[in-house]
């Protein structure tokens, strides 16, 4: 019925179904979790499959994007002779509104996507299968002297006629200002500015406010690609204690055609024991993990994975193109603590690990591809001893896994 509206309305505007089919299967031995002796590999396989549809005129447009996530074999409604079929699995992916109006500015209501300059804060996260989208209001001026966008969400989990309790671990209100300049063909500047906020407790209407502010830097000119951040937090954390944080980030890249080389690093501040008072932690809210962190996400929730010590990542990697569809990739990345720990009374080294991931995507034809790839962790102890190992007693970490993926237009 929806297909058939949008059908008649497409008589006076432009009109566009598309659909997304992505199914991947995994060998876990060691992803996000260090492998033990006693513990079998786990063989699973997911599914994402997206109906999308776009609906555009001179002064606004509109889109509906429909998604389902499964693992295969996780329905419900079984019986001995067979499956029947599973509860609703269903999601609102997108569903946005766009008005543009004065010439430059557009106003955007609904469920979106946002990403910006480096991702390390806002970003739609594509390798979880249900990536990540946001509730929210979007003005934007787009002038061919500068961009700004000024976003603002207010979060809720029910439809409460008093009170505003919220669960104190996501984010009760996004708001931020983006602001992008292009002062040539080779350079541009960024600046982000964000205000979130988080209740103190699931049953509280005390929002505490972190501020994050920054910038982003790229350059590009020839063979080489330069980029780096740095943003500081102040303001409040969630229990309502002082922020004192920062993140910093610098990357380079070489692109002789074939080849194709990067090296950077990241550090993300963090606290000595923390047990109270000014928190230095650094807060990535939304951002990416999968695409910076290593491929096997260790570090995805890194006040968890390091004892709110922060973080340190190095990384050189490495893209051969072997033919105009055919590249692999190999990737090292060396982690740290930004901060010292202290287990059972041990002060622990801040060295944590290595990893190496290896990857290679073909395309097999214009909207379809399929990837593959393999990781390593090489853990120091102090990595066992945050997974509750001694030293030495884990075993050998790997992922595998391969991916099909299909974009129809």
């Amino acid at each position: 019925m929806v297909l058939l509206v949008f059908a008649r309305l497409a008589i006076f505007a432009q009109f566009q179904i598309s659909a997304e089919f992505r199914p991947r299967a995994e060998m876990r031995s060691g992803y996000k979790m260090l492998k033990a002796d006693t513990l079998d590999a786990a063989w699973i396989v997911s599914q994402r499959t997206r109906l999308i549809a776009d609906f555009k005129k001179s002064f606004y447009s509109f889109r509906v994007s429909i998604q389902d996530v499964r693992l295969w074999g996780d329905e419900t409604i079984v019986s001995s002779t067979g499956v029947f079929g599973d509860e609703a699995s269903l999601d609102l992916n997108e569903a946005w509104m766009e008005l543009k109006f004065l010439k430059y500015s557009s106003l955007k209501i609904g469920r979106q996507y946002f990403a910006y300059d480096d991702y390390r804060l806002l970003w739609h996260r594509n390798w979880n299968q249900h990536s990540l989208s946001y509730d929210a209001l979007l003005y934007r001026f787009d002038h061919p002297f500068l961009t700004a966008d000024l976003g603002f969400s207010w979060n809720n989990t029910m439809d409460l006629l008093y009170e505003n309790f919220f669960p104190a671990n996501r984010i009760k209100s996004l708001n931020f200002l983006h602001l992008s300049k292009s002062w040539n063909d080779h350079f541009r500047s960024n600046i982000l500015i964000m205000l979130t906020g988080y209740e103190k407790s699931d049953t509280s209407n005390i929002i505490n406010f972190r501020n994050t502010f920054g910038a982003y830097l790229d350059y590009e000119k020839g063979i080489l690609s330069l980029d780096g951040s740095l943003y500081r937090q102040n303001g409040k954390n969630t229990a309502g204690f002082d922020v004192d944080a920062w993140c910093i980030s610098a990357n380079a890249r070489v692109d002789l055609g074939i080849v194709e080389a990067r090296i950077g690093g990241v550090v993300l501040s963090g606290n000595d024991a923390y047990a109270g008072g000014t928190d230095h932690l650094f807060d990535v809210f939304y951002g990416a993990r999968h695409r910076y962190y290593g491929y096997m996400d260790y570090f995805s929730n890194i006040p968890k994975s390091t004892r709110k010590a922060g973080l340190e990542d190095y990384f050189a990697g490495l893209d051969v193109h072997l033919s105009q569809k055919l590249k692999m990739a190999v990737d090292y990345h060396y982690f740290r603590l930004a901060n010292s720990i202290i287990l059972n009374g041990v002060k622990m080294k801040r060295d944590l690990a290595s990893e190496i991931d290896l990857t290679c995507k073909w395309g097999l034809y214009s909207d379809i591809s399929l990837q593959v790839g393999y990781s390593i962790m090489l853990p120091e102890a102090t990595l066992e001893k945050l997974q509750g190992f001694d030293e030495g007693e884990s075993s050998f970490s790997s992922w595998a896994w391969m991916m099909l993926s299909a974009k129809i237009r």
